[in-house]
């Protein structure tokens, strides 16, 4: 425990954001009857937000330069290995929040050391993982500042790299076991053919 939080106290940067800029309103929609919201702008003005300690802000329409899906290597593993070990909090904020939705961006903050900054209703399947409160940073229902302002609250705290070994270890316990893997792809598979083949009995309208 004592070389991990030494490990996560020297890493050279507070947070990280990777993903595209993207300040348009249109951008920013809400179906609260479905828990849907876009959180693209929304993510982008937090990332704007943050001001405190070192923050990064990674990627083409922030730095300029090459586009990573442009990469001849995998943009995935360019990810990867650029933040491996760098920060201690990383932005793990979807495109579209649902509560059935979840994305590889929560794993790979945990891949790679740091301290996943999501978005997650109380209804959001993410709470399934019984990960440790502080493992992660919620800024569900936060206005931009509100979520930069949680975010230096966690920056100054010290229960994020106390829970984080804890969190690690649930994760890799969930995901190590080969069956979990192979039921989980047979049980979407067949609720995507049951999908399909409703759609196929689904009698055409007439015009």
């Amino acid at each position: 425990m004592q070389d991990w939080q030494e490990d996560f106290a020297r890493r050279p940067v507070d947070v990280a954001f990777m993903f595209e800029r993207r300040a348009e309103r249109h951008h920013w929609v809400e179906w609260p009857e479905a828990d849907l919201t876009g959180l693209c702008s929304w993510r982008t003005d937090l990332a704007e937000a943050c001001t405190i300690g070192v923050v990064e802000r990674l990627g083409q329409s922030w730095q300029g330069g090459q586009s990573r899906f442009e990469l001849t290597t995998d943009w995935h593993m360019d990810k990867l290995t650029r933040l491996d070990g760098r920060t201690r909090l990383m932005g793990a904020l979807e495109n579209t929040h649902h509560p059935d939705y979840i994305s590889e961006k929560f794993f790979d903050a945990f891949a790679c050391g740091a301290v996943p900054i999501y978005w997650a209703s109380p209804g959001h399947r993410i709470h399934e993982l019984g990960l440790p409160e502080r493992s992660w940073v919620n800024l569900w229902g936060m206005t931009p500042d509100e979520g930069a302002a949680r975010i230096a609250d966690a920056l100054r705290g010290s229960e994020t790299a106390v829970t984080m070994p804890s969190a690690i270890a649930t994760l890799k316990q969930l995901f190590t076991p080969a069956e979990a893997w192979q039921s989980s792809r047979d049980h979407v598979g067949t609720g995507v053919m049951h999908a399909l083949q409703h759609v196929c009995d689904f009698p055409l309208l007439t015009l």
